[in-house]
């Protein structure tokens, strides 16, 4: 964590910084708990230099008057605890000193963490998993992402970078420099393509809700996969639950079925007892786990 001051009191900051939106929540000091409908969302700006200003400006703006005294931010990728390391959607951010440029702006501590690490801590505080000590959440959009949490803690990694569960070898999918089988066969990026006749994922999955039996067909086959990579994640961590977010857990309704088909046929004995569920708080997950790293900087000990 990178301090920039040393405030006894004041507020704490999240960020998630997506790959289309930038969102800020306050919470603490006088203010109390956060509200997540006081979550303040702007496009992602293009440059470090205007990202670290929308943090600044948001950041003063939610707290609304008193000094901020933390920040976590939450980010897509590889992450230190200081430095973006490897951002696909923004790569303006590899290896700038991101956490001490928003400290030194705010004169508050500021840390970095994965924007799904960041969903899970959401989760864990006002989602599906509030009150389990043991789960692994996979992040189903353009890519897949993840994170895990092992008796009662979110599992970092040496890195900084557990849960890159897209890279997982499934369905002989080769991966290339940048993506990896599992996300190369199963990530919205991977549907958007296979929805092509349907002018895209939304299409597809619009025309597989109306029956179209050829939609049907591809979707199943996406759920299957689905199903192939929880199944591991399953047998590999024994967690209490597997949740599913992101944006393309909207279609879980549609993926469901194939997804626990394939799933109860490739886990472990004990794994295919393993639930598998929708993520409770939609986009507002990572804003809300990244104010909970800000206010309890403990939970990424």
């Amino acid at each position: 964590m990178h301090r920039g001051g040393t405030l006894a009191g004041g507020v704490a900051v999240g960020v998630d910084v997506g790959g289309t939106h930038l969102r800020v929540l306050a919470g603490g000091g006088e203010r109390g708990r956060a509200d997540v409908h006081e979550v303040r969302d702007v496009p992602v700006p293009r440059s470090t230099e205007a990202i670290v200003d929308a943090i600044a400006v948001l950041g003063l703006e939610s707290a609304d008057g008193e000094p901020v005294r933390s920040v976590a931010v939450g980010l897509p990728g590889w992450t230190t605890s200081t430095v973006p390391r490897w951002v696909p959607n923004l790569p303006f951010l590899d290896g700038a000193p991101l956490a001490e440029a928003v400290a030194e702006r705010l004169g508050a501590t500021c840390v970095l963490l994965n924007d799904a690490q960041a969903t899970l801590l959401g989760e864990l505080s006002e989602g599906v998993l509030r009150g389990r000590s043991s789960a692994v959440l996979v992040a189903l959009g353009t890519g897949i992402g993840g994170a895990v949490l092992l008796e009662g803690r979110l599992v970092r990694g040496h890195r900084g970078c557990a849960g890159s569960f897209g890279w997982l070898p499934v369905d002989g999918e080769m991966p290339d420099p940048h993506h990896g089988g599992w996300e190369r066969a199963a990530s919205g990026a991977s549907l958007d393509a296979a929805g092509g006749p349907w002018g895209g994922a939304a299409g597809l999955v619009a025309a597989a809700r109306q029956g179209d039996g050829a939609a049907i067909a591809v979707v199943e086959r996406f759920g299957t996969l689905l199903g192939r990579g929880t199944a591991a994640l399953a047998s590999v961590f024994d967690p209490e639950v597997i949740v599913v977010a992101g944006g393309l857990s909207d279609a879980l309704d549609l993926l469901r079925e194939p997804t626990l088909r394939a799933h109860a046929a490739y886990a472990s004995p004990a794994g295919r007892e393993v639930p598998v569920v929708r993520a409770a708080l939609g986009p507002g997950a990572g804003v809300v786990g990244a104010l909970r790293a800000a206010t309890e900087p403990e939970v990424l000990q």
